[in-house]
């Protein structure tokens, strides 16, 4: 893998990690038309690591707020949203072994092609209504079900961030909150991809030459990932996600197509 490579995974990472498109799925994409570039075990981590920092910095001030609410009209809510989204991350304990029983997916494009037409259309039947919950509206079921939502993006091609979206979307969550509380989840789920590529590359040596590569592909994925939040907020306040769900179908037959010549 060269430097250029390298970058151009870690903006794919960035990018469709947090735009409602699927990491696992164009990234599958992007090693097949990069060719079969080999790297060492260590990239992934520093791919998942680059769009961790990304959230975590762009969602700063709201982390702040909620684990250290000041006393006031917005403490009860704060509070509230916290214990959600404890508990929408609980479902998450069945994502390593759900990564195991479908890690063959993962190099299967046909798969990736029929996921990224699903996770279009559910994009688009979600975002036909929105509803008008906030967060004192918010209940338990709401926070599993959305919660739920994202162990449907171990399936390469499907998007942990669309599936809350749409799950939030589904149970009459505001359009706003629906989106906040999607781009917070991503932070326990990335935190548990990178423990994984973790555990994965632990055992396997670090080659020293290759950390500017890894490097920069970290650099990418951040600044990237950072844009393409920025990004989701300004196409959440002039509407919806429809303009995703065409970009999936689109993607989705094009992949079909690579698999097909392939």
């Amino acid at each position: 893998m060269n430097l250029l490579q390298a970058i151009l995974l870690g903006a794919v990472q960035g990018v469709s990690v947090f735009a409602p498109i699927s990491a696992s799925g164009h990234l599958a994409i992007a090693y097949k038309l990069l060719g079969a570039i080999q790297h060492d075990a260590w990239f992934s981590v520093f791919l998942q690591l680059g769009a961790l920092i990304a959230v975590l910095l762009f969602e700063r001030n709201e982390l702040a707020t909620l684990l250290h609410p000041r006393k006031g009209d917005s403490y009860p809510d704060s509070r509230r949203l916290l214990w959600f989204l404890v508990i929408a991350s609980l479902p998450l304990a069945l994502y390593p072994l759900l990564r195991n029983l479908l890690d063959g997916l993962y190099t299967n494009l046909v798969v990736v092609a029929l996921a990224l037409a699903a996770n279009g259309l559910i994009l688009f039947v979600s975002d036909r209504g929105a509803g008008d919950k906030d967060v004192r509206a918010m209940t338990l079921p709401d926070a599993l079900i959305i919660g739920a939502g994202q162990l449907l993006s171990v399936i390469p091609g499907i998007s942990g961030i669309g599936m809350t979206h749409s799950a939030g979307q589904f149970r009459d969550l505001d359009r706003a909150l629906a989106l906040r509380f999607s781009i917070l989840l991503t932070i326990p789920a990335l935190l548990v991809s990178l423990l994984l590529s973790l555990f994965g590359a632990i055992g396997s040596p670090i080659i020293w030459k290759n950390l500017p590569i890894d490097l920069a592909a970290m650099a990418a994925a951040g600044l990237f990932g950072f844009g393409a939040i920025r990004l989701l907020h300004s196409i959440a306040k002039r509407g919806g996600f429809e303009g995703f769900a065409y970009y999936c179908w689109g993607a989705s037959a094009v992949t079909l197509f690579l698999a097909l010549i392939s």
